[in-house]
Order: structure tokens, then C-alpha cells, then sequence
């Protein structure tokens, strides 16, 4: 006989900080007033704030540990023992034949550990890439605003802030903000609207500066494999031709995400000149808008 039990509703993950405790403090809602306006998000409805943070976490765990970055992983650890079964079935290389005997030895695991490397840096470029969206990036903030006013916090979920569970070192840490000065009985603040800022300008501080190796990238492996096939056609290597292919394929493939970058990066920089401006025009209105960063700093004309 089967027996039923009644099954308890699963309950809802406790968040850091709550509506409730933001209100209670008149200078922090108004601050994370301003930071809602500025991300598009209500930091302090926790009805909307626990399913949105549920969804990023989610996200990000597929993406840490998709398909890619699995097949990534067990390419290098094949690519790692790819030359040592080459040892054992064949035996050393054969130094009368030193260039042919390296290759097979030797080719096919670095072919392979390219190949892993691309799928895993892929895979965490994405990864970090969730990790700078807005609304991860406003909650931070959040947080980061309710220290500097003295409000308690808990440590922060180790997933957002990108906490190694064997390092404990954090790759999205908190913003370091200085301390706010003890509210007094007559303060009133206000939260006059302020720019939104869009997700491309906080992709441009974050990614702005990256970059500019791929052309030269591209063209040394172009290059090696230029020399491979040369020398494959000299000594009639049929490695040395597949060698040549693997990394003629990988350099252009190079080029062709430094090319792509390059685009994304202008368009970035546009967004981040129009963000600047308006920040600019809000300011000298009055409105009380946030500290740009050093790089959007460097676009005020």
C-alpha cells in the first residue's frame, strides 16, 4: 500500500537585506530609491526581488556548468593524456626521425587542448557576463549602500558575489563605500529621478578596457600554421598538414572574435557617451545623480 503525505511548500530563499528594514531607514530608501530608478528595478519590493534573484542564480549555475565548459574540461584532461597513451601504444619518439616522430606525439594533444581552452573561456566569458547584468549589479549596490548607512547586512549570497567555495576569494565583491554620517531627527531626503543607466554602459566599464590582443594572436597562429604546412609539404608529414589546418582554423577564428569585439566595444562606448551626457545635463539641473566611474569620467566633454 502506497502512502500520501502532504508535501510542504518550499520556503522562499531569505534575502540579505528586506524591504521592510530599507524603509525603516529614511537616507537608505532614498538611496536605493535612487538606485531603483537607476537600474529599472524596486529593490524594495521582496515579492519581486526573491523570484528575480532566484532566476540570475540559476543562470548563472547553467552556465558555469554547461555542456560547453564540461566538454571543455574533459578536452584538456584528454589533452593531458593524449601524449602519454601516444607513449605507451608507440614508444618514444624516434630521434632519426625527430620533426615526423614529435608530431604525432605531440600534435594531436595540443590540437585537443586549444580546442578545451576556447570551450572553457567561452563558457566563463558568459558566465561573467550574467554576473555584470544590471539587476545583479544594482543589488550589489544595495547592499553595498545599506553598510555604508550602518545597517546590518549578512554575508552576501556566495553565488553573487562569485565566492570560491575553496578559495573564498570573491570575483564580484561588494563597492567599497565610505561610511554615511548618523542621520539627524531633521533630515528629509529626497530622490529626485536620475538617468537609468542601460546595461551597455555598464558592459563598457566593465569590458571597456579589454581586448587588443587578438589581432596579433590571430596572426602568430596564422603563421605557425603557415610553417607547419611548409614544413609538412618539405618532409611529407601528413600530421603536419592536419596540425596546419588546426591552427590556421583557431588563428582566423581569433581574429574573428577580436573583430567582433572591436565592434561591440565602439558600440558600448557610444552608449556610454550618451549616458554621460544626460548624467551631465541631469547634474547641472540640480538632480543629485551617482559618482561616474573613472572610465565614464574620461567621456565628459
Amino acid at each position: 500500500m502506497t502512502s500520501h503525505r502532504a508535501t510542504a511548500p518550499a520556503t522562499p530563499a531569505a534575502l540579505p537585506i528586506t524591504g521592510d528594514v530599507i524603509r525603516d531607514s529614511p537616507a537608505l530608501h532614498a538611496d536605493v530609491q535612487l538606485l531603483s530608478a537607476q537600474y529599472g528595478v524596486d529593490f524594495t519590493d521582496d515579492a519581486s526581488i526573491r523570484p528575480l534573484l532566484a532566476r540570475h542564480k540559476e543562470a548563472v549555475h547553467r552556465l558555469r556548468h554547461s555542456p560547453k565548459a564540461w566538454v571543455g574540461g574533459i578536452s584538456l584532461l584528454l589533452a593531458v593524456c593524449l601524449p602519454f597513451a601516444t607513449l605507451t601504444a608507440l614508444g618514444p619518439p624516434d630521434l632519426a626521425e625527430a620533426p615526423r616522430s614529435l608530431a604525432v606525439h605531440i600534435a594531436p594533444g595540443l590540437a585537443l587542448f586549444a580546442f578545451g581552452l576556447t570551450l572553457l573561456i567561452q563558457s566563463h566569458r558568459r558566465a561573467v557576463r550574467r554576473m555584470n547584468h544590471p539587476e545583479l549589479v544594482g543589488y550589489r549596490m544595495v547592499l553595498a549602500t545599506a553598510t555604508a548607512h550602518r545597517v546590518p547586512v549578512p554575508a552576501a549570497p556566495a553565488w553573487l558575489v562569485g565566492r570560491d567555495s575553496t578559495t573564498d576569494k570573491e570575483t564580484h565583491p561588494l563597492p567599497e563605500l565610505p561610511l554615511k554620517p548618523h542621520p539627524t531627527p531633521t533630515e528629509a531626503p529626497l530622490a529626485p529621478p536620475v538617468p537609468q543607466k542601460p546595461y551597455d554602459v555598464i558592459q563598457y566599464e566593465s569590458l571597456g578596457g579589454e581586448g587588443g590582443w587578438h589581432d596579433e594572436a590571430g596572426f602568430g597562429l596564422v603563421l605557425a600554421g603557415g610553417i607547419a604546412a611548409v614544413w609538412a609539404t618539405s618532409e611529407g608529414e601528413p600530421a603536419g598538414y592536419a596540425l596546419a589546418a588546426a591552427l590556421a582554423l583557431l588563428g582566423i577564428r581569433t581574429w574573428l572574435a577580436g573583430r567582433r569585439q572591436g565592434n561591440r566595444h565602439r558600440a558600448l562606448r557610444d552608449a556610454a557617451q550618451r549616458y554621460v551626457a544626460e548624467v551631465t545635463a541631469a547634474q547641472r539641473a540640480g538632480a543629485q545623480v551617482p559618482e561616474l566611474s573613472e572610465k565614464l569620467r574620461k567621456l565628459i566633454v
